[in-house]
């Protein structure tokens, strides 16, 4: 039945997107630095930039971009995750990612 691969995957990584353009200036060029950093799988230096993307635009959102990108590498984000839904308590992304 075709239905039941499609049930299977339904927890996925979410889909690498480039970030926001509704960033502060100087988070979306750490951001963008981040992407670029994961797409040549370069993980630690993706997580200092997203870390700077959080100093630089301290909100939930930012910190959500974090978890996922966390995620996307395959560590664990359930504590970033979790951070976000303290301050955002009705984020769908941050509850589908816990």
């Amino acid at each position: 039945m075709w239905l039941v691969p499609l049930l299977a995957c339904t927890k996925a990584t979410p889909v690498v997107t480039l970030p926001p353009r509704s960033l502060d200036p100087a988070a979306r060029t750490f951001a963008l630095r981040a992407w670029r950093a994961e797409q040549r799988g370069d993980f630690e230096e993706a997580e200092r930039a997203w870390r700077w993307v959080e100093r630089l635009d301290p909100s939930p959102r930012s910190t959500l971009l974090r978890a996922e990108a966390t995620a996307r590498a395959g560590y664990d984000a359930r504590a970033l995750y979790t951070e976000v839904l303290a301050r955002d308590p009705g984020n769908e992304r941050a509850r589908f990612g816990l």
